[in-house]
């Protein structure tokens, strides 16, 4: 959970009471009324079914078919790809709604960074132009770069000499030191005075996804290594979170609902030149989980494009982990051995790329290929060591549906029963869903997430409600994390304006799951004595809980008795030594005395 502190809460507020939802999706979505609800067909999704509601009188919107949900801030960060910060600015542009800049020290410290890296941009993009960045301009016309990509990514050249950047900077009234944490400068071993990190390099700026800044990469001119160079770890760049050109594919993405995720800047580039703009690359690091996050407000499909060789393959695979772990569609492209992205849209177009591109494996089909060039599949050792790679990553598919049909999927390429595959799967022990094989105990989990959506909505729309859960439960007492942070938040405000309802707490968040809960409560209908229903919930939480301790309670004696037998087999083993020796001893005792 993020809470939103760049933007004054009560300016949020201000904005939400200003815009009218229904009148924000009606620009992009057809809507008719129904009651007290509009509905329409869902923009997020491809069913022809309209189950895109919108309510205006507590402005949420849901959609029944696909799940999407939430206030219009995050309406517009799905529409647009924006952040939950532009989203707010934008509504409040055309809502004619102030909202001042707010900086503390921390703030002020990353505007900072954020000026000498565009003062650097503009620094080697003049640079390249200059007689001085002849040879990066002729690297970049013999990569195939033309001019409209190299100012669309705005790249540049750094200079041979070793202070250039930091004369240059510090002309324009910034600090070595500021250089140095922006990850520009190196101060000097032993010496005083610092160097520009980045010498005789073409130069490629990394954004945010706003568009400003926040680290460079730099591929050598003249053999130096590391071929290419990326800034360190700053206060602005996370290279695990971060990806090359995001800022400008975020839109194609949304519209093409995936992402092709490449390796290098140049693959990067070349894709959008050739009208792919929906590509990102990686900056030197696997595939995160951060990443996902950052690309899944726009997509469920991921495409790895990764180099047609060894290294590639292997990126590839490790990469591949992730995504499954974090429950993303995953495809891999192939491409012919020694070709990367850029040199295959060189040589052979866009629509030969996008060939591949269109005929990219599933990912568990990917690996069975690749285990079947690793053994011989027709023999029982092939088929055993084929299993043993595969079904770990089986074991990570969060979905148990998936799980079931990637197993068959399995059984059928190695030709062994499926069966034999989920019972060796069950002994390797490392499935997550700890659910599998008990449908009573599915029931109940989901049953329990439900309670405790409709208690939430219930103290949400009956205020007086909460004196009496507090007392009956007390604090923290909610299972699922986002709920429960919720009500504790909302607790928070009843204490503070004696009143709460779910448009309350939307200010306090960004995360998009948040807000997809306070919609799932909006839009739940209040069925009959919500006294009634109330004490419901409130029975079904104490036996949850009563069951939960009851579980803790059976384990801990489980684990105490298991753990008095094993103390009473080192205290028997203890014993029989002792014995033991004592025997060899005396026997000892007896040769010498034979002697």
């Amino acid at each position: 959970m993020t809470l939103t502190a760049r933007i004054p809460r009560e300016k949020i507020e201000e904005v939400q009471r200003y815009t009218d939802i229904v009148a924000v999706v009606s620009l992009h979505v057809p809507l008719k009324r129904r009651g007290r609800n509009y509905i329409g067909l869902c923009t997020f999704h491809s069913k022809k079914t309209p189950r895109f509601t919108v309510n205006q009188e507590k402005q949420f919107y849901k959609c029944f078919g696909c799940g999407e949900g939430g206030t219009v801030f995050n309406f517009l960060m799905k529409k647009e790809g924006l952040s939950f910060t532009e989203a707010v600015r934008t509504l409040a542009r055309k809502a004619g709604v102030d909202i001042p800049l707010r900086r503390d020290a921390f703030q002020e410290k990353r505007e900072l960074l954020y000026q000498v890296n565009s003062l650097a941009m503009e620094f080697f993009q003049g640079c390249l132009s200059s007689e001085e960045g002849r040879q990066a301009r002729e690297y970049l016309s013999k990569r195939g770069i033309d001019r409209c990509s190299i100012e669309k990514f705005r790249i540049g050249y750094a200079p041979e000499p070793w202070d250039s950047l930091l004369t240059f900077a510090q002309g324009k009234g910034f600090s070595p030191e500021t250089l140095v944490e922006a990850g520009l400068a190196i101060p000097r071993e032993g010496k005083k005075g610092h160097y520009d990190r980045f010498r005789n390099r073409l130069m490629f700026p990394i954004s945010d996804m706003t568009g400003k800044v926040i680290a460079f990469g730099g591929r050598s001119l003249d053999g130096t290594e590391p071929k290419y160079l990326n800034s360190p770890e700053t206060l602005l760049f996370h290279k695990g979170k971060c990806l090359y050109g995001i800022d400008l594919a975020r839109g194609a993405i949304f519209k093409e609902k995936r992402v092709l995720v490449m390796e290098g800047y140049t693959d990067v580039i070349m894709a959008h030149q050739f009208q792919i703009p929906w590509a990102v690359g990686l900056l030197g690091t696997a595939l995160s989980e951060e990443h996902v996050r950052l690309l899944r407000p726009w997509t469920e499909t991921v495409v790895l494009v990764m180099d047609g060789d060894a290294a590639g393959l292997k990126s590839a695979e490790r990469n591949m982990e992730t995504l499954i772990k974090e429950d993303v569609e995953t495809r891999v492209v192939e491409l012919p051995e020694g070709n990367d992205p850029c040199d295959l849209l060189l040589k052979e177009g866009r629509g030969a790329f996008m060939e591949k591109v269109e005929g990219a494996l599933e990912f568990f089909s990917f690996k069975t290929r690749r285990a079947s060039q690793k053994w011989d599949l027709s023999t029982p050792s092939g088929k055993l060591a084929a299993a043993r790679e595969l079904l770990p990553l089986v074991a990570q598919i969060p979905s148990e549906l998936k799980r079931e049909l990637t197993i068959k999927h399995l059984a059928e390429k190695i030709s062994v029963d499926e069966n034999v595959l989920r019972r060796e799967l069950s002994r390797q022990k490392s499935s997550p869903d700890v659910r599998k094989g008990d449908p009573a105990k599915t029931v109940e989990v989901i049953r329990k997430g439900i309670n405790e959506a409709e208690l939430l909505g219930l103290l949400l729309a009956h205020n007086e409600l909460i004196e009496e859960y507090l007392l009956e439960v007390g604090h923290n007492k909610f299972a699922n994390q986002t709920i429960n942070q919720l009500v504790e938040k909302a607790f928070e405000m009843y204490r503070e304006k004696g009143a709460v309802t779910e448009k309350d707490l939307v200010p306090l968040f960004d995360q998009e799951e948040m807000a997809r809960v306070l919609a799932d409560v909006a839009m739940m209908e209040e069925r009959g004595d919500y006294r009634k229903h109330f004490t419901d919930c409130l029975n079904f939480l104490k036996r949850w809980e009563n069951k939960q301790k009851i579980g803790y309670t059976k384990r801990k004696t489980i684990e105490l008795k298991t753990h008095q037998e094993a103390e009473r087999q080192l205290v028997q083993e203890f014993h029989e030594r002792n014995k033991l020796r004592a025997c060899q001893s005396g026997a000892n005792k007896k040769r010498i005395g034979g002697l």
